[in-house]
């Protein structure tokens, strides 16, 4: 990433600042982050899923048993 910045002396810029930093860092940095986001959203998924279904089993199984008796 560059910034650039104009020098002015008496307004009259008479030069550039330029400023320059490498990503790499951060590039890694959002990686690494947006991995961990992704597993989160798995493990949740997973516990929902179960979650769901043991709440299902439950409210159907009642029915099951007043159908079949």
């Amino acid at each position: 990433m560059a910034v650039y910045t104009p020098l002015i002396f008496e307004g009259q810029a008479f030069g550039v600042l330029r400023y320059v930093v490498s990503l790499t860092k951060i590039d890694s940095l959002v990686i690494h982050l947006l991995g961990f986001g992704i597993i989160i959203c798995v493990v949740v998924g997973v516990i929902v899923l179960l979650v769901s279904l043991k709440l299902g089993n439950s409210i159907v199984r009642p029915l099951n048993d007043i159908i079949i008796s």
